[in-house]
C-alpha cells in the first residue's frame, strides 16, 4: 500500500472497520515510481476542497449526498491505494497495471498487514484491477451481482477470507466495484439505492453500521 493511508478522526470506534481502497496515485513524471506525498495529505485536501469527483463519488455510492454527509462518512473509513508509488496514467510501462503485475505479491502483503494492524473487517475495493490481483487460493467467492438499468451495466463482486488464512485473527470480507471515475456509466446512486444499502446499514452517525 501507498505510505500515510488516510485514517479518519473517528475510525478507531467504528464497529465495522471499513478499509476503501483505490488503484494508485497519479502525479507529475519527475513523481513517478517515487513516494511523493502521502495519502492522508491527499484526502485532506479534498475535504477542504471537495474537488476530486473520485472521492465524491466513492462517499455517494454509500448514499452521501450532502457535503456534511461525505465529510462524516471520511470520518469514520480509512481510505488507502494498493500501489505503493506514484504512477504515470499515461505510459502503458509505467501505469497502475504495469505496477500490479510486477510487484502484486509485495502490494498483497502490505496491505494484509495493514489489516492486520488497524483490525479492519471489509475492504471496499474501488477498483477492479486491485480486487482481480488480491489473493484468489485462499478465500471464498461470495458470488458477485450485476446492476441493470437502460443499457448501464454494472458488475459487483464479493469476496470472503476466513479466520486463519493469510494470518488473519478475523474474517475479512472484501468488495470489488469498478473505478468511479474510470468506469463509463459509473453510477453511485444506482449503486447505492441496487445493492450497497442491502449490504451496509449505517445508523445514526456512519461510524455504527453493519453488514447484513
Amino acid at each position: 500500500m501507498y505510505p500515510n493511508a488516510w485514517m479518519g478522526k473517528n475510525f478507531k470506534e467504528t464497529e465495522k472497520k471499513v478499509l476503501i481502497l483505490g488503484e494508485s496515485h497519479y502525479g507529475s513524471k519527475d513523481e513517478i515510481g517515487k513516494v511523493a506525498f502521502t495519502t492522508q495529505g491527499i484526502v485532506e485536501g479534498y475535504l477542504r476542497e471537495m474537488k476530486y469527483l473520485f472521492f465524491t463519488r466513492i462517499a455517494k455510492t454509500f448514499g452521501c449526498e450532502s457535503e456534511e454527509e461525505i465529510k462524516e462518512f471520511y470520518d469514520h473509513v480509512c481510505f488507502g491505494n494498493y500501489v505503493n508509488v506514484v504512477v504515470d496514467k499515461d505510459d502503458k510501462q509505467r501505469d497502475g497495471r504495469s505496477y500490479i503485475k510486477n510487484k502484486k505479491q509485495i502490494y498483497n502483503q502490505e496491505l494484509f498487514d495493514f489489516c492486520k494492524s488497524k483490525s479492519i473487517d471489509i475492504i471496499v475495493c474501488f477498483s477492479k484491477e486491485a480486487y482481480w490481483n488480491l489473493p484468489s487460493g485462499c478465500g471464498e467467492d461470495q458470488g458477485k451481482e450485476t446492476i441493470h438499468r437502460g443499457k448501464r451495466s454494472i458488475k459487483i463482486k464479493k469476496w470472503l477470507y476466513k479466520k486463519g488464512a493469510l494470518e488473519l485473527d478475523k474474517d475479512l470480507l472484501v468488495y470489488g466495484l469498478p473505478h468511479p471515475t474510470g468506469w463509463p456509466g459509473y453510477d453511485a446512486k444506482l449503486i447505492y439505492q441496487e445493492y450497497i444499502k442491502k449490504e451496509f446499514k449505517w445508523s445514526g452517525n456512519r461510524g455504527r453500521n453493519e453488514v447484513h
